[in-house]
């Protein structure tokens, strides 16, 4: 490297070497004009303090900590507003997906009106696989047809409420629609 304009720094002066392998010494002060960037000096910003490092530090935390706490709140706003779609009031308890029908039956009392049907669904049961000679090898899928129960339970809670209709399938509660303003006059 030192043949090919290569700058060593001494402690006076500076040596550079030329292509022809001949040793040039310049002063110090040329020195730094090889090593400084073209183009005005300027200052650099001071540096911060502790203190200040450490209430930038605090100010990011607090940041931080409220933007999980406004992202929780939007949560659990959804998750709730999500939730009231899928689930039924009944006083101050909840009927939930997943429910048994006699377990909404002793949250809410008996329905309004109760209609009952079968449906036939095709299932596709998952092809059973082995492995034959270090291969894996799978059957073909086979579609079952199965009857499924389902009940319709209508409640009407009054006037200025809305219908609720709560879909059972085999005896658990699947969905919860929403109808229109109920027609019963309660006492």
């Amino acid at each position: 490297m030192r043949g090919n304009g290569a700058v060593s720094l001494q402690p006076d002066h500076i040596s550079r070497s030329s292509r022809s392998g001949e040793r040039e010494r310049m002063p110090r002060a040329d020195c730094e004009m090889l090593t400084r960037p073209p183009g005005p000096v300027v200052p650099s910003a001071p540096r911060p303090s502790r203190d200040q490092l450490r209430a930038s530090a605090r100010h990011i935390r607090m940041i931080r900590c409220h933007v999980a706490a406004i992202s929780a709140i939007l949560a659990l706003c959804v998750s709730g507003s999500a939730l009231a779609e899928e689930a039924v009031r009944c006083g101050n308890r909840l009927a939930l997906p997943g429910y048994s029908a006699y377990e909404v039956r002793s949250l809410c009392g008996e329905p309004d009106a109760v209609s009952r049907s079968f449906v036939q669904r095709a299932i596709t049961a998952p092809a059973a696989c082995w492995t034959r000679h270090y291969e894996w090898v799978c059957g073909s899928s086979t579609d079952f047809i199965v009857a499924v129960e389902v009940e319709d339970w209508t409640y009407d809670f009054g006037r200025n409420q809305f219908i609720r209709i709560l879909r059972f399938e085999n005896g658990r509660l699947v969905r919860v629609d929403t109808g229109g303003y109920g027609l019963k006059a309660l006492p």
